[in-house]
């Protein structure tokens, strides 16, 4: 068994959602897991007033499917950054790491413990977004 407490994906694709008439929008991005046998994950961001210390978002892992939800807040600025260099056509796919404050195991084969974690906090978010 192996323990991680990172969670690498693959992007697939970035989205803006506006959802009412009076709200900041967030950034949605689908993409696969690398460093997890199978699975795929929705990442939404949020703009902040003030970045975050701690804690800065949630991974929600479902119980019946290999599909993870994240939720992360980051500073305007980076958010802003986020939008324009994701709104490209890259020469290949971005990537993002989530790193985890707890750990979650996974079988010799590589996929999710099935009694695993199924609620983790995010504590930070590095990415890889090819230019050229």
């Amino acid at each position: 068994m192996e323990h991680i407490d990172i969670v690498h994906v693959t992007v697939q694709s970035a989205e803006i959602t506006l959802i009412g008439h009076d709200t900041d929008p967030h950034l949605v991005v689908n993409g696969t897991l690398k460093n997890v046998a199978r699975g795929h994950v929705v990442l939404t961001l949020q703009p902040a007033q003030c970045r975050a210390v701690g804690i800065i978002g949630t991974l929600e892992i479902e119980e019946n499917r290999p599909v993870m939800q994240a939720s992360v807040t980051v500073g305007r600025s980076q958010f802003d950054t986020l939008i324009s260099l994701l709104s490209g056509t890259p020469p290949r796919p971005a990537s993002v790491l989530l790193a985890l404050r707890e750990r979650l195991i996974l079988t010799e084969d590589g996929y999710l413990q099935p009694d695993t974690l199924r609620h983790c906090s995010i504590v930070d978010i590095s990415w890889s977004i090819p230019v050229q």
